[in-house]
Parts: C-alpha cells; sequence; structure tokens
C-alpha cells in the first residue's frame, strides 16, 4: 500500500477492487500470473460481502 501512495509504479503491483471483480487481475507480463492480496479499507469489504451475498450461487 505504501508504495502505490509513494508513486513506486516499476514493482508490479495494481490496485483493483478484487473483492468485486477478481477476473479483472491481468498479468503484467507473460509470466504466471502470481499475486499477494493487501485488504485494506476494510468498510469497502461490508459493502462488497452484501453485493457477493445477493450473487452468490449455493
Amino acid at each position: 500500500m505504501n508504495m502505490i501512495l509513494h508513486g513506486d509504479g516499476h514493482s508490479g503491483i495494481q490496485q483493483i477492487n478484487s473483492l468485486e471483480n477478481p477476473n479483472d487481475v491481468k498479468p503484467l507480463t507473460d509470466q504466471q500470473l502470481k499475486f499477494d492480496v493487501i485488504v485494506a479499507n476494510c468498510h469497502f469489504f461490508k459493502l462488497s460481502l452484501k453485493k457477493l451475498a445477493k450473487t452468490a450461487k449455493p
């Protein structure tokens, strides 16, 4: 999170809402897509949980 805030765009960091659009994560290179998830601002999580609960298939 700190790297994004300070403008470090050379590390392959992507800033997306992976809870709302998990399939929108695109690899920046031809290498296999691997990433860690950083959860911040948890109040967004509650909103996404409600949305996921409505669209979830049992």
